[in-house]
């Protein structure tokens, strides 16, 4: 395997973790549409450690995915991943998965994005390592 693929690889599982994880706020939530799953629980099903966790939770507001609502709970802002940090970093992956050799102007293209764009997309992944 070629070892751009498996970084790919990995990078979709962290993807598909914060999806997972704003599925099960949104399957939480009240009335009110807050979610109070505690930190614990969600690091159960994740099979994550708290401060991943905790660190997933803050970069989803800070893409202003989630909202923190005092005193423990969180509202999901957007549930369409599609056209969120998270949703642009996964169609990024694929445009580099079928075209591996592309350019960041092909990249922007295959995408419908402008190059500015594209290199805040690059910065969300850089963000996500943080």
């Amino acid at each position: 395997m070629i070892q751009g693929q498996t970084s790919v690889l990995h990078w979709g599982d962290l993807l598909q973790q914060y999806r997972t994880l704003i599925y099960i706020l949104l399957e939480k939530k009240n009335e009110a549409h807050i979610s109070t799953v505690t930190v614990t629980e969600l690091s159960k099903v994740l099979r994550l450690s708290h401060a991943d966790i905790a660190s997933r939770i803050k970069k989803c507001i800070g893409f202003g995915i989630l909202e923190a609502v005092e005193p423990t709970g969180f509202r999901v802002l957007q549930s369409d991943l599609t056209y969120t940090p998270i949703g642009y970093m996964a169609q990024l992956l694929q445009v580099i998965k079928q075209l591996p050799e592309s350019s960041f102007e092909q990249q922007a293209d295959a995408m419908q994005i402008s190059v500015k764009e594209l290199e805040s997309v690059y910065g969300y992944f850089l963000y996500l390592l943080l």
